[in-house]
């Protein structure tokens, strides 16, 4: 995967969810955001540039684990700050 443009590929990252009989709404719960997860995952197909479908599969991936991983670290930190966990056992 060679970076050979900074340019955002919104058009190509959206076709690359259709081919996968994805839309952002199949990866984002709903009171999460659809264009945070479109630029996310813009960002990695300008960074990482693929090359064929099954690098543009890969990136669309990463993009998929990272947001959950995001999406699952907020979660988290919700539910500590609105019902600490005891420090005393």
């Amino acid at each position: 995967m060679k970076n050979q443009s900074n340019k955002p590929k919104k058009k190509k990252s959206n076709q690359i969810l259709r081919v996968r009989g994805l839309s952002p709404g199949d990866v984002v719960l709903p009171w999460e955001s659809k264009d945070e997860f479109r630029q996310l995952h813009q960002d990695l197909t300008a960074e990482l540039s693929p090359q064929g479908c099954l690098e543009e599969e890969i990136v669309l991936d990463v993009a998929i684990l990272r947001w959950r991983k995001r999406q699952l670290a907020k979660s988290r930190r919700t539910a500590a700050l609105n019902d600490p966990p005891s420090l005393s056992n």
